[in-house]
């Protein structure tokens, strides 16, 4: 079911998203993405991303967040230990960028 949502990515959008994971991780085809959205501000989006590390291993799930620009994702990876460890800043700068 596709609901006509604003905060829901368009399949270029998505593509560009997965294009620039498939780019930057060490086993891309490990990728988990869950609650994939457009930022409150429209002008990037967010989510939360797993993904199997170099001991071939998942960490967990932690935010993602990032903006598109010409048809290119520009990606931020926040690890889930560093989330954990700071929570009040991770919570701030995911705020800032309409997370």
């Amino acid at each position: 079911m596709v609901d006509n949502n604003r905060h829901v990515l368009n399949y270029d959008e998505q593509a560009a998203v997965f294009s620039g994971l498939r780019e930057r991780l060490p086993d891309p085809k490990s990728v988990q993405v869950r609650s994939l959205r457009r930022s409150t501000n429209g002008v990037g989006f967010c989510g939360e991303l797993n993904f199997k590390n170099q001991k071939d291993d998942y960490d967990g799930f932690g935010p993602i967040a990032g903006a598109i620009l010409d048809g290119r994702a520009a990606l931020v990876f926040i690890s889930r230990e560093n989330a954990t460890k700071n929570p009040p800043e991770i919570k701030a700068v995911m705020e800032k960028m309409g997370c």
